[in-house]
């Protein structure tokens, strides 16, 4: 398909750019991270001379980059993608913008992978607050984005903010899903670790 695309129309063509966004996508679902990587250089690449770097097409390659960075194991690189990721969705839609809540909320997780608690937990706080006025209170990201920060919190020996804040999401859920929920199981089982801390 991608070859007949670029024989057709060409390599940077932006129907081409998007069927080999999605090979790459499709190599990152398959564990397949080092042929994703390559591919999505190639296709960040060709979208950057075309489109330009901070054009909407071109940043979504750079998260799908970032993103297999990560899944790599490769989080350094990850972090650097993610921060450009982060730079150019508030420029082009804004700090509000869900994907740009998204792509910071993926730069937290970076931080954390890197062992950079500290950023990540900075960043964390502005993810919580940034879903909480996007989506919600009671979205699933918010919750989720809420119950990350609290492990940031416990990692940096906050026990009592951890403790608060995971408290208050589990009251959240618990009016929004079943009692016997896997997250809110797992939440009341880190709340109870935390308070053997």
């Amino acid at each position: 398909m991608i070859s007949d695309s670029e024989r057709v129309r060409g390599s940077g063509q932006v129907g081409t750019l998007g069927a080999r966004d999605e090979v790459a996508a499709a190599y990152l679902a398959a564990g397949r991270h080092s042929d994703a990587i390559t591919l999505y250089r190639h296709v960040l690449a060709d979208r950057e001379r075309t489109q330009g770097s901070r054009h909407p097409q071109t940043v979504t390659t750079r998260q799908g980059l970032a993103d297999s960075y990560l899944a790599s194991g490769r989080a350094k690189e990850a972090v650097s993608a993610y921060k450009r990721v982060v730079a150019d969705r508030d420029h082009t839609v804004g700090p509000d913008h869900l994907d740009t809540v998204r792509a910071r909320y993926s730069l937290g997780g970076a931080y954390q992978r890197t062992g950079k608690t500290v950023a990540a937990e900075r960043i964390y706080e502005q993810t919580q607050a940034g879903f909480e006025r996007v989506l919600g209170p009671l979205h699933p990201d918010t919750l989720r984005s809420r119950a990350e920060l609290a492990r940031v919190y416990r990692k940096l020996g906050r026990y009592g903010d951890a403790r608060a804040l995971l408290s208050a999401t589990v009251d959240r859920l618990a009016r929004i899903l079943p009692d016997d929920d896997p997250l809110i199981t797992e939440l009341r089982e880190s709340l109870a670790d935390i308070g053997d801390a």
